[in-house]
Formats: C-alpha cells, sequence, structure tokens
C-alpha cells in the first residue's frame, strides 16, 4: 500500500497536475493532501478543479492550511484592508476567484487528523503542527522534541515550510514532502511524499517531479495576476525561476524598512526599491 502526501500547492495547477500524473504512473490510490492549496499563483479555480478531481478519483483526506485560513478570515471580515498591491494583492485576486461553495469546502476541513486505512497502521496528517496550521515543525524548533511525545500514532506527515524531509525521532517518523507549487530549496521542480506500508511498518520516500514552469510563468502574466499583485507576483515568479524565496526576502526586508521608518501606509514604493535590489 502506498500512499501520496501533497501539500502547499500554492495555486499552482501545472505543478499539480504533474505531481497527479506521477501518482497515477507509481498506482497509488490515496492521497492526504496537506493544505495551502491556493494563492500565490494565479487561477486558483484551475488547482480547486484538480483537486475536486482528485476527491472523486483517489481515496483522499484533506486538511486545511493557513492560506485556506486567510480566504476564510477575509470572507468572515472583508473590511480587513485588502487591496490591490504587493503586500495583500494576491490573497485579493484568489478570493475572487473562489466561490462559496470553495469556502464552505475550506471550512470543513479539520486542520489535522488521524487517518485510519484497512491493512495498514493509522498515521497522523496536518498542515503545520497537530496544535496549529501556522507552526513551522522543523529540526530544532521549539516544538520539535515534544511533538512524538504528543504523536498517538507513529508517523506524522506535515507541511507549511516548503522544506522537504524524512526524520525518525524517538522512535517515530516525521515527514514533510515539500512544496508542490512554490519550492524555496534552490530547485525548480514539484516536491512530495509517498509513505508504503511494508512488512507492519511505513516506508517514506521523497519525490520529485519536473513540470513546465515557463507556462506556469506565462498565466502570471495572461490572468492580470501580476498587476494585482506587483511585487509579490514577481517574486513568486523568482521562486519558480530559480528555487530562492524572493518573496519572503522582500516581505522581511520591507517589514524591517517599515520599522525603521515608523510607517504603516503608502509602503508600495519600499516594495518597487525591494525589488530592484533583488533584481525582480
Amino acid at each position: 500500500m502506498k500512499i501520496a502526501a501533497i501539500g502547499d500547492i500554492h495555486g499552482n495547477h501545472y505543478a499539480l497536475e504533474a505531481c497527479l500524473e506521477q501518482i497515477e504512473k507509481l498506482h497509488i490510490r490515496t492521497i492526504a493532501f496537506l493544505g495551502d492549496y491556493i494563492t500565490d499563483c494565479p487561477c486558483p479555480e484551475k488547482t480547486i478543479a484538480l483537486l475536486r478531481q482528485a476527491q472523486e478519483r483517489y481515496q483522499t483526506y484533506f486538511v486545511r492550511g493557513n492560506r485556506e485560513d486567510y480566504m476564510l478570515s477575509h470572507h468572515d471580515d472583508p473590511h480587513d484592508g485588502w487591496t490591490y498591491g504587493s503586500r495583500y494583492g494576491s490573497l485579493l485576486y484568489t478570493y475572487e476567484h473562489l466561490t462559496e461553495e470553495d469556502l464552505s469546502w475550506f471550512r470543513s476541513m479539520p486542520e489535522s487528523m488521524q487517518v485510519q486505512i484497512d491493512g495498514a497502521e493509522s498515521f497522523e496528517i496536518c498542515h503545520g503542527s497537530m496544535k496549529t496550521n501556522r507552526y513551522l515543525l522543523l529540526p530544532g524548533s521549539s516544538e520539535w522534541e515534544t511533538t512524538p511525545e504528543s504523536m498517538k500514532t507513529d508517523l506524522l506527515l506535515c507541511a507549511h515550510s516548503h522544506q522537504s524531509f524524512i526524520h525518525e525521532i524517538h522512535g517515530k517518523w516525521i515527514v514533510n514532502g515539500g512544496s508542490v507549487g512554490v519550492n524555496v530549496q534552490d530547485r525548480t521542480d514539484a516536491d512530495f511524499a509517498v509513505i508504503e506500508y511494508s512488512e507492519n511498518r511505513w516506508i517514506p520516500q521523497l519525490i520529485r517531479v519536473p513540470y513546465d514552469t515557463d507556462s506556469a510563468i506565462k498565466e502570471f502574466y495572461e490572468s492580470g495576476f501580476i498587476d494585482k499583485a506587483n511585487v509579490w507576483a514577481r517574486a513568486v515568479m523568482g521562486i519558480l525561476k530559480t528555487g530562492r524565496h524572493y518573496a519572503m526576502e522582500c516581505l522581511q526586508t520591507v517589514n524591517r524598512m517599515k520599522a525603521e521608518m515608523n510607517t504603516d501606509h503608502d509602503e508600495e514604493f519600499l516594495w518597487e526599491s525591494v525589488a530592484r535590489s533583488l533584481g525582480i
């Protein structure tokens, strides 16, 4: 028995489609989807359509990521300050391409869950950690050593950090398949994990899949997404081209500059300044 673990798609339907094709080639019939299905890339409706198709074709399990929470929070409070531009444009664009049915689906997803499949030991899935979908569960983090103690099973599948790893700690496995849609590990392929149940134990494996990054980047222009998200869109395109985390570099630098200037408004010129310094 093999299970695929897919997380951090971030609206990159080209990468998702390539991963689903690989899953079919590997004869996998069960997929755990680990959150952050949308935002950062254009045409979220295409990603959601692929997820719905997968739901019909495979045995699937879905948990909610922090990006889905952003959409739900904006739906509940549309006066939260989102406008088109480098900070919130990607989020607002994504929200305006979602339906009420999409939002209801997101709301129905738990943040974490324990999965039991006939013929195998149960395992746990989450986006960030079993406590919150916004926690970066990484080796050396504050929850890393205590997570195995709180696990009810011997296997935890997580996402959120965009860092792929397989770690055995205190006799239990913590597996992050990396990011399908926005790989920030100096690589441009799509990452996910496969977990095989054999001889009464789970055996994890990391999978890398190339996809059509040129078409993914072209869609930023054709969809009008780049006009709505400005520097953030350019930063994500930089990630797709190189695997360098331009978006986080931009965000952290702009936040630092805002703190130094003691200003909370008219920040678009700061984003442009940082973009020029990074060459994006």
